[in-house]
């Protein structure tokens, strides 16, 4: 019984190892094939359309203010440039785009749909090299830029005498004069740029200390600086809405002939050229009595890269009227 259990198992044996042997050498086979052409039988392919050919910018010729302008016009225009590897690659001046980058790049153009999830990594076989590994992109640092301004300023305002006294609204009697005093204060505008620095990972000086170790940054700095002096200064005195109802309405009920003769006034403006200058308003003569809003308003010349600007500051006066009804 013991041989022939033998003898029935032997045959069997050798065609099961027959067969699992040739089931090896065709796996074998497929996997040289696959390597062969350039193929992983792990990893499928990237999805068509990975990388598309163009992208969408958008761009400024300047910034003011955080404005942006183009031929002198506010607004933004866009252009069409080439894809990078995964982003836009965005030029200045190049590809119909401006000198700076706006409101950013569709970096989705080229990105096209989106590969599916990576496999894990499968062991290496001998004989078969794995695709180096991607340096890692540093960062992007386009040449822009910009103006920054600084404002001009109305630094103090003052009048002389504190409480002026209005004998009377009769063109006789007008003897009440204030003189005002401002300081002034110019402005300024910068031109900024942002440009690509590279500085050693250690201590020198790129590229003669590292010219293969070093780090890549943006950098800030400005390329020039215009004074804007003050051009005009204007005083504009009204009076106030309260104040003239009190006047039409108490102060005639006890003075007849008593109305509004000069609601608003404006002095004669100050011209020039400087950039800290005292000015003095002389000898205003108020018509009527109550409390005056005073602005102040200094304009600037500008400068070879900005605009005038406009500096305002208010001020109060208040006129009294003498009352004659309460002297015995």
């Amino acid at each position: 019984m013991q041989k022939r259990f033998v003898a029935d198992w032997a045959p069997r044996a050798g065609l099961f190892l027959l067969t699992l042997g040739l089931c090896l050498a065709v796996a074998a086979g497929a996997d040289d094939a696959a390597a062969r052409r350039g193929q992983s039988l792990f990893w499928p392919r990237p999805a068509a359309g990975f990388c598309a050919g163009r992208c969408s910018c958008s761009y400024c010729d300047r910034i003011v203010n955080g404005q942006c302008y183009v031929d002198g016009r506010r607004g933004y225009r866009n252009c069409t440039t080439a894809c990078g590897a995964t982003r836009c690659h965005f030029r200045p001046g190049r590809d119909g785009c401006g000198p700076i980058l706006y409101l950013g790049c569709s970096d989705a153009d080229c990105r096209g749909s989106t590969p599916p999830p990576a496999p894990p990594m499968p062991p290496q076989r001998p004989g078969v090299a794995l695709p180096p590994p991607v340096p890692p992109v540093g960062p992007t640092c386009a040449t822009q830029e910009w103006v920054e301004l600084q404002a001009p300023r109305i630094v103090a305002v003052a009048h002389q005498p504190p409480y002026p006294v209005l004998q009377a609204q009769t063109a006789q009697a007008l003897d009440a004069r204030v003189n005002f005093f401002l300081t002034v204060r110019g402005g300024q505008a910068r031109l900024k740029a942002r440009q690509r620095d590279r500085r050693c990972r250690g201590s020198g000086d790129y590229p003669d200390d590292c010219p293969d170790d070093y780090v890549t940054r943006c950098r800030t700095l400005t390329k020039a600086a215009y004074e804007d002096p003050v051009a005009q200064v204007q005083l504009d005195a009204q009076l106030t809405a309260q104040s003239r109802r009190w006047i039409q309405d108490a102060l005639r009920a006890r003075y007849p002939r008593a109305g509004v003769r000069q609601a608003a006034y404006s002095l004669p403006a100050w011209t020039g050229r400087a950039m800290a200058p005292e000015v003095s308003f002389l000898a205003w003569r108020p018509r009527d009595p109550g409390r005056y809003q005073v602005v102040a308003t200094a304009t600037t010349h500008g400068t070879p890269i900005s605009e005038p600007q406009t500096a305002q500051a208010q001020h109060a006066v208040t006129v009294s009227l003498r009352d004659t009804m309460l002297v015995p």
